[in-house]
C-alpha cells in the first residue's frame, strides 16, 4: 500500500466519532471489521474500490505510526477482551476504561440506542409523519436513558 493510501486511511479512522474520541488507537481487529464494514467506492489515491477494504496486520501497525505522530493516539496500554472486535464492542469498552461503566450494560445500551436509530432512519421511506414522530420519540427516549446511565457513572 502507498503512503498516500495509509494517510488517507488514517483521515477515515480520523473522522468517525468513536474511533477519533479516544486517546486510544483501536485494536487491530476493531478496525479490521471497520473497514470491512465501512468502505465502499471510495477514493483512495485515484482508485476506486468497490468491495470492503481488508485491513492485514502489517497495515495497521503502518496506522498506528501514522495516528500516533499526527494525533498523539497511543495503541492501548492494557488488555482487550478478544471479544471486542467491532465499533459497538470499542465504545463500550472505552466506557468502561475511562469511566468504569459495566461493559455488557454499556453495550446493551448502545446496540439499543442504534437499532433504535436504525429505525428512526428506515422511516423516513414510509412518509408516514406519525411514524416518523413516533420513531423520533423512541430514540430519543432510548438515548436519554443512555446518558442518564453514562452520567451516573462518570459523577462516580
Amino acid at each position: 500500500m502507498i503512503k498516500i493510501k495509509l494517510e488517507k486511511l488514517a483521515d477515515l479512522i480520523m473522522e468517525d466519532n468513536t474511533l477519533a474520541y479516544s486517546c486510544y488507537i483501536a485494536p487491530y481487529k476493531v478496525l479490521k471489521s471497520f473497514f470491512q464494514n465501512n468502505i465502499k467506492n471510495l477514493d483512495l489515491d485515484e482508485t476506486h474500490i468497490g468491495e470492503p477494504f481488508s485491513l492485514t496486520e502489517s497495515t495497521y501497525k503502518e496506522l498506528v505510526i501514522i495516528l500516533t505522530n499526527r494525533s498523539g493516539k497511543r495503541a492501548l496500554d492494557v488488555e482487550c477482551p478478544d471479544e471486542v472486535d467491532d465499533l459497538y464492542k470499542w465504545e463500550a469498552w472505552l466506557g468502561f476504561l475511562k469511566y468504569k461503566i459495566p461493559y455488557t450494560e454499556g453495550l446493551d445500551f448502545i446496540l439499543r440506542e442504534n437499532k433504535a436509530l436504525r429505525a428512526l432512519n428506515e422511516s423516513y421511506d414510509s412518509n408516514n409523519d406519525s411514524e416518523i414522530q413516533q420513531r423520533h420519540l423512541e430514540y430519543i427516549e432510548i438515548a436519554q436513558q443512555h446518558l442518564n446511565f453514562i452520567d451516573f457513572y462518570r459523577k462516580s
